[in-house]
């Protein structure tokens, strides 16, 4: 497979940012297109062993419990060519963990799509493990992994560590169709963002939307 150009959107602190790669409808759980599903192969780059159809990371704020927490929500849909191939069947969700407190990792969906038939990865299929002091991982493994299939998942982690707002990567092993990144934060927080890369982006929005959030404390 040829050699991707890396493109990657780094983002320090924070603002309020809006960043996609292209213009697309948001795509909805275990619903894949009818030309996503009739997807062979990749035009760009033949050799391919697969594509990400589409992935969404959407970081915003939201009051928990009367507390306040960074929300980062991941959804991804990748597509097999060919599954001896495929690198991309175990998915690892890094998080961050202290003494007295931790980020959370919450709503795991991940489902392998052959035509019909559904194959969900089980709760207790998806382990922890721990990789230094402070960062942990989620990690599972599709099944049912042939030629053809679709693999999706989503995840949502909370977070009490506001400058743990993450980069995002708009290529990375495989092709990616489609990728986009939307930050909600509110307007009083410093933020400075920096795109790596020499490739620019379809769509690179930065606006303040007034009443974007509204709690009644901060812990």
């Amino acid at each position: 497979m040829k050699r991707l150009q890396h493109l990657t959107l780094t983002l320090f602190l924070f603002f309020i940012v809006f960043v996609k790669a292209q213009t697309k409808p948001a795509a909805v759980f275990g619903e894949p297109t009818l030309s996503e599903q009739s997807l062979s192969s990749y035009a760009k780059d033949p050799d391919a062993a697969g594509v990400v159809l589409y992935e969404k990371a959407d970081y915003h704020v939201e009051e928990i419990d009367n507390y306040i927490r960074l929300v980062k929500q991941v959804h991804v849909r990748m597509k097999v060519f060919d599954a001896k191939r495929f690198d991309q069947t175990e998915v690892f969700i890094p998080y961050f963990t202290a003494k007295n407190s931790a980020e959370k990792v919450t709503e795991i969906k991940a489902v392998t799509l052959n035509g019909a038939i559904e194959t969900y990865v089980k709760n207790t299929s998806i382990f922890t493990t721990d990789e230094t002091e402070n960062w942990k991982l989620k990690r599972f493994t599709f099944s049912n992994v042939k030629n053809g299939s679709i693999l999706e998942y989503t995840y949502r982690i909370e977070s009490p560590y506001f400058t743990n707002l993450e980069g995002w990567e708009f290529q990375g092993p495989i092709p990616k169709l489609y990728s986009e990144v939307e930050s909600r934060i509110p307007g009083n927080f410093l933020y400075k963002r920096e795109l790596l890369g020499s490739l620019k982006l379809d769509v690179n929005d930065t606006f303040i939307k007034k009443k974007l959030f509204l709690s009644r404390s901060i812990t």
